[in-house]
């Protein structure tokens, strides 16, 4: 999550996230005036990780806004990730919590040590694209997996 705060800005193919995420806090959940309705772009994409995020990220930027008229679009961008960098987080130490109780806890330190060494692991845990909102589920699919084997075992 320190990269979050340490490189903040995005890439292109981050911006269809961030706008539906910037569009949902500033406007609410349902808004004729979303960017992406004037401009859908060529693929189309699902709204649930952005309301998701942006449920989160919404308290932390009521926060981030105190005193003004509200959090502004790079304040949200780093609110909105550092929510995605946390979900990741927790999501990956449920996962390693279970390696642990399936295989043992020097796996489960390996498994830390792992994926904290990898850098693109670590730096795309906060990164508004596809694959990455889709981590989470997949982590606590792999989370539940694991626990399946271990109380058939």
């Amino acid at each position: 999550m320190l990269s979050a705060l340490c490189a903040p800005y995005t890439k292109v193919e981050e911006s269809f996230y961030m706008q539906a995420i910037h569009d949902i806090l500033k406007w609410g959940p349902v808004n004729s005036s979303f960017d992406h309705l004037s401009f859908p772009g060529a693929v189309p994409r699902s709204f649930v990780g952005p309301l998701l995020l942006a449920a989160l990220s919404y308290p932390a930027t009521l926060v981030v806004g105190a005193g003004g008229s509200g959090a502004d679009g790079p304040r949200i961008q780093i609110v909105a990730r550092l929510a995605l960098g946390c979900l990741v987080a927790w999501a990956n130490s449920k996962l390693r919590r279970q390696v642990g109780a399936t295989f043992g806890g020097v796996a489960a330190r390996w498994y830390a040590i792992f994926s904290m060494c990898q850098f693109h692991f670590t730096f795309w845990t906060s990164r508004m694209l596809g694959n990455t909102l889709a981590l989470v589920p997949m982590l606590l699919a792999q989370t539940l997996w694991l626990r399946c084997l271990t109380a058939d075992s």
